[in-house]
């Protein structure tokens, strides 16, 4: 890895997630996690984003306009020794101890973008995507669960003019987890204690008294500056530079990733 790269963290906020809990063989030893993830959809007009179930996680959807900047676009287009390390954290509300906090759900390090044509029928997406070096079964799971229905050429929904897919790196794209003191599971997604989480609320909701309005909080939005009590900025500086170290807040990360994960999806959709 070169050390020299700028690193960035692109917080996506999502609303409540949905919980599942899986068992991994590891190293020949059956370890309990409980994920949270978007959830398997219920309808073939909704998405999947992010898409875990796969090699290497999948973006494209949730807050996109404020994601795929010119800036971020542009920034895959460089060269390989130029581009910057870019992280997308997505963080959730989850009750924890009786009190609302919030978890980092999942992490992705962007490996690179893959231009989605403005013609969105299947065919026409299903011809797109057999260009990329993605598997025939990856393929088919993006357009049956990972991308919305088409009518016509068109999204039923998340239909922007430009639409991108963030392939996460396989190696360093992964769900944190942590020891659960819990019977049921002995990891548990990463949550942010009660002073952290308030803080996260207050620099991703439009205002106090908002339902939802969540925003996306980077290095080029002023929501770090807007908040300046906030020391939210320090945090996920902190984050940023121990989620390479495994160890957030003092905790040792399990990196649970994609092909841990991949082949439990159709036991967990039944």
């Amino acid at each position: 890895m070169n050390n020299s790269k700028n690193r960035q963290l692109i917080i996506v906020p999502h609303p409540k997630r949905s919980e599942k809990d899986l068992t991994i063989s590891d190293n020949g030893k059956e370890e309990k996690f409980t994920i949270f993830f978007d959830g398997f959809r219920r309808s073939t007009d909704k998405n999947e984003d992010p898409f875990i179930w796969n090699d290497n996680f999948l973006y494209t959807f949730c807050h996109g306009n404020e994601v795929f900047t010119k800036s971020l676009i542009n920034n895959f287009s460089k060269a390989n020794t130029d581009k910057d390390d870019i992280f997308l954290v997505f963080v959730s509300p989850t009750i924890f101890n009786d009190a609302k906090h919030f978890a980092i759900d999942t992490i992705i390090k962007i490996k690179k973008l893959v231009k989605l044509p403005n013609d969105r029928s299947k065919a026409s997406l299903k011809k797109a995507l057999n260009n990329t070096n993605f598997k025939e079964d990856t393929i088919t799971n993006i357009l049956t669960y990972h991308f919305p229905g088409s009518k016509g050429k068109e999204f039923i929904e998340h239909n922007r003019k430009n639409l991108y897919i963030a392939v996460g790196d396989a190696e360093e794209s992964f769900l944190p987890m942590v020891a659960s003191e819990s019977k049921n599971s002995n990891y548990y997604p990463f949550i942010f204690d009660k002073t952290s989480s308030s803080q996260i609320k207050k620099i991703i909701q439009a205002n106090s008294g908002s339902s939802h309005g969540y925003y996306v909080a980077k290095k080029s939005s002023n929501r770090f500056t807007k908040y300046k009590c906030c020391k939210l900025k320090e945090k996920f500086e902190a984050i940023r530079k121990q989620i390479i170290n495994n160890v957030i807040d003092n905790n040792k990360i399990y990196k649970l990733k994609g092909n841990q994960i991949k082949n439990e999806m159709d036991k967990l959709r039944k």
